[in-house]
């Protein structure tokens, strides 16, 4: 494969990972937050205006920096790390509401 194509299949996988594993991270923190805002005593409503108003400076943040790493793996690695640790503390938000906070 020639370095041009190596270099171009390179920038398109960070690409990706900039953009589609970035807004996932975002929404993963999102949920989150709107579920601590619940939990802290919160209303309903305001937790969720709060978790969306947030939401769009937690995808900036998430953006501006992985458009910062120059390693594509870094990037896909750190994001996914972020992801599945926001994804659990949700699981783990969400069941402890549930069940009334006993885990």
């Amino acid at each position: 494969m020639s370095t041009l194509r190596q270099g171009w299949l390179a920038s398109l996988s960070h690409v990706v990972a900039a953009c589609g594993v970035s807004y996932f991270a975002s929404t993963q923190l999102v949920t989150l937050t709107g579920l601590l805002a619940y939990a802290a005593g919160m209303a309903r409503a305001d937790a969720v205006m709060l978790s969306a108003m947030l939401g769009f400076l937690y995808l900036w943040l998430i953006l501006m920096w992985a458009f910062s790493r120059r390693r594509a793996a870094q990037t896909w690695l750190l994001l996914g790390v972020l992801s599945v640790a926001s994804l659990l503390a949700n699981a783990a938000m969400a069941r402890a509401l549930l069940t009334g906070g006993a885990a």
